[in-house]
Parts: C-alpha cells; sequence; structure tokens
C-alpha cells in the first residue's frame, strides 16, 4: 500500500520519461499551471531552420509553398504583418531609445508584399524558419524572418534595429536598466528582452547575446555550405526549451525521473543557467512515478474529458471541432444563497479562472468562443471580463480577446503552433465517421 505521498506546496518542475513521450509538469503553490508533452518519434519542428528552395508562387494569397526537404512542404507568407509578428509585438513594448518610448513601429519594415514577393523565382534557394507544426493536415508555416531564443534574450538576426522588451516586465526602472546595458554591446542588432532577464546581470545578458551571435555564424556558414534543401538547425529539445523559458529564482526544485535525461539537463543547466544547477535533483523512487508522487495522473487524465466539474457544482464543457474551440458554461448542481445574478456571477467567475487554465493546460488554440452563463447588470459583466482578462494575462501564449457580446458570449484567439494535447494522446474514431476521439494510450 502506497503511503506519504507528499502534498507539497512549493513551485516544482517535474520531468517524467516514459516511450514514446516525455511529460513535463510545473507546479505553482503546488497547483499544477502549465503541462507540456512531446512524442520522441515525432516532436515539434517549431524553431527549425531550413534551407528551402521555392516551389511554387501564390500571388492572390501572397505567398508562396517551399520544399523543405525531399518529402517535406512549407507555406511562407510573404506579406508585411503576419499573426505571428503581431503576437510578438503585442507581447512586447518596443523601443529605439534609452526613454523607452511606446511606439508603434513594426518588427520588419519591408517593401510592399507583392513585390518581396516578385522578387522570388521558383527553384530560388532561401532561409526560413517553422513557426507552425503541420495541423489537422495542413503544411509546415514558415517565415523568412528569423529569431533565435536565448535565457534572456531573444535575437532577430535579420530584423531592422529595435530592442524588445517583455509586458510581463512592469518595473519602469528595470527596463530603463536593462535596454541601457543591451544598448552598451548590442550596436543596430534586434532583440527582445525576455521575461527572465529581470533578473540577469549585464554579463549574463552579453554572454546571451553573443552566444547566440555566434549560433547564427554558424547557421549562415551551414547554409553557404548546403547545396540541397534540408534542416540547418533545430532548438534544443522540449525540455532544454521549457526549461530555458521557465526556471527561474521562483523554483524551488526540477525533478527529473530518468537518469540519462537527468544528466543531460544538468549539463544544460549548468551551462546555460549556472545559477539554477543546484535545484536539478533525480527522482530514485521505484515506488510510484514522480507524477503519482505529487497526485498528477488523475488531474492529467482528466484533461481529455470533455466536462469539468467546478468546485461550486458548476460545469465547464470543452469542445475542440475542426473550427474552433468551444467552450459551455453550465450552473450544474450550483443553487446558491444569494440573489440569482450574483450566483451565475460566482459561477461565471470560478468558470473563466477554470477555462484559463484549462487552455493553457490542454494547449487549446486558435479561435475559442466561451458561451458564458447570461448576466444583466453591465457591472456583473464587466467583473467577469476584467477577471478573464488577468487569467488569460498569466498564459505565456500570446491571447487575443474581445467584448463580451449581449448575448453573454466571449471570443479569443490563442496562437496555435503545435497540437493540442488531444490531438497528442488520442485520434478519430473511424466507427462514428471522426466525431469522437480514441485514447492512444
Amino acid at each position: 500500500m502506497k503511503k506519504n505521498r507528499k502534498n507539497n506546496k512549493n513551485n516544482l518542475i517535474l520531468i517524467s520519461v516514459s516511450s514514446p513521450y516525455i511529460r513535463i509538469a510545473q507546479l505553482k503553490g503546488g497547483i499544477l499551471s502549465d503541462f507540456h508533452l512531446e512524442n520522441f518519434s515525432s516532436p515539434s519542428q517549431v524553431g527549425a531552420i531550413y534551407k528551402a528552395q521555392v516551389a511554387k508562387k501564390q500571388a492572390a494569397l501572397e505567398a508562396c509553398f517551399v520544399n523543405l526537404n525531399k518529402n517535406t512542404s512549407g507555406f511562407l507568407y510573404m506579406g508585411n504583418k503576419t499573426q505571428d509578428q503581431k503576437n510578438q509585438k503585442e507581447n512586447t513594448e518596443v523601443s529605439t531609445d534609452s526613454h523607452l518610448e511606446k511606439t508603434n513601429i513594426t518588427l520588419n519594415e519591408e517593401p510592399e508584399s507583392n513585390n518581396r514577393l516578385q522578387t522570388l523565382k521558383t527553384g530560388q534557394m532561401l532561409m526560413v524558419q517553422v513557426v507552425k507544426d503541420p495541423l489537422k493536415g495542413k503544411s509546415f508555416r514558415v517565415s523568412d524572418r528569423i529569431s533565435l531564443p536565448g535565457t534572456y534574450l531573444v535575437y532577430l538576426p535579420n530584423s531592422p534595429f529595435h530592442i524588445g522588451i517583455s509586458r510581463q516586465i512592469e518595473k519602469e526602472e528595470t527596463k530603463k536598466k536593462l535596454v541601457h546595458f543591451v544598448q552598451k554591446w548590442c550596436g543596430t542588432e534586434a532583440l527582445i528582452i525576455r521575461t527572465k532577464a529581470e533578473s540577469a546581470s549585464e554579463e549574463e545578458l552579453k554572454r546571451d547575446f553573443e552566444n547566440l551571435k555566434k549560433i547564427w555564424r554558424d547557421i549562415l556558414e551551414k547554409y553557404q555550405s548546403q547545396k540541397k534543401p534540408g534542416l540547418i538547425w533545430s532548438d534544443v529539445s522540449l525540455s532544454f526549451q521549457v526549461l530555458r523559458d521557465t526556471l527561474t529564482e521562483e523554483v524551488e526544485k526540477v525533478l527529473v525521473d530518468d537518469k540519462t535525461a537527468f544528466v543531460k539537463i544538468k549539463d544544460f543547466v549548468s551551462k546555460e543557467m549556472p545559477k539554477e544547477k543546484h535545484k536539478i535533483s533525480l527522482y530514485k523512487s521505484t515506488d510510484y512515478t514522480v507524477f503519482d508522487n505529487y497526485n498528477l495522473e488523475g488531474k492529467l487524465n482528466s484533461l481529455l474529458s470533455k466536462k469539468v466539474q467546478l468546485d461550486s457544482g458548476g460545469v465547464i464543457v470543452i469542445e475542440e471541432t475542426e473550427a474552433a474551440v468551444v467552450v459551455d458554461v453550465n450552473t450544474g448542481r450550483f443553487m446558491g444563497k444569494k440573489e440569482p445574478e450574483e450566483n451565475i456571477l460566482k459561477i461565471n467567475k470560478e468558470a473563466a479562472k477554470e477555462i484559463a487554465t484549462q487552455l493553457r493546460l490542454r494547449n487549446c488554440g486558435g479561435i475559442i468562443i466561451i458561451d458564458f452563463i447570461d448576466m444583466e447588470m453591465e457591472s456583473s459583466r464587466s467583473q467577469l471580463m476584467e477577471l478573464l482578462t488577468d487569467e488569460l494575462n498569466k498564459d505565456r501564449t500570446p491571447t487575443r480577446l474581445l467584448p463580451m457580446s449581449e448575448f453573454g458570449v466571449v471570443q479569443l484567439t490563442r496562437k496555435r503552433n503545435r497540437a493540442s494535447l488531444l490531438e497528442k494522446l488520442s485520434s478519430p474514431c473511424p466507427q462514428c465517421g471522426n466525431h469522437s476521439f480514441l485514447k492512444k494510450i
């Protein structure tokens, strides 16, 4: 009989390796806040850089199809402002001087898109970066604007000069200090200062920048020497990416349940984030898994369920469809002792918090439609939208929220560049015309 399971309230990152998946969970205050999963046999290609060959131009779409290698194609949009650039801009403040002016400067000033497309010729080689995995039968989405993420900075080697700052860094003093550091040595290079830079020293920022510039020199060298379309560079593995992005001083420990993975992670953190290397530990228990130890298995299994039960008795129904993710909020068995409007507002507020969490954990993306329980008072609607906005701001993936309609419906978009958890762990059921899903494991 299993005893003494931990009910730890620390901030932890748990990494579990079991074929064919690697799973990474982040706990904040003992509560699951983020979850990542990847199949070893088909890892995400987001961030990978290819030498590509133009296969076919589509003037009406301001785009072209490119061959990434012998069997893989990508869709390259050549317009002035892609959705990925919009998302990047919405999550940074752009400055061209130390006064941190919030401007409407675009991240890439280019000639008219038609001219860009016209200069390309079929068979021409160019460098592209994958920004979206192939989803629902579509090709890879690629961009010719390269971005190289580091621990504290994102380097944009073929973008015009600007310094972007994460909106998660709120203190004006800190922003000015970081920009001052970067301006000493970045020259006319385009950079984005990441949230983790908030506690970094000038030496750490400069070392990160020099490392990114070396990576870019290696990429250029390989691009020039490689004759045929194919992969030039790929980002670090999923576990390294997550640690690079989320291993901050607030995280107290990283537990890894696989010895081989532990050694690689320890080496990576020692090199990239030496101040945090003491936090990496090997989970050695043979009685139960690291996820079992923190009571996560049941929670993770529930992420494939359509229904989510709220503590109040209300219910959320999450339906992933071909066109959008639809979320419905119901009162369930909640009765309440207050006025109907107060009761409904209470359920809707609880639902808003849980919906933001579920979207993040399930990695739902694209168009998302939420049907809240209808409220009559404008003040109630305002309270709900303010809360939902705050909860969505905790998400590291860019979201865009529209005002609530008169029917109590909210529309939002969440950047989608990888498959959702449901798509990774299940497949459409052939017996019912692909209307339901079968779990793969």
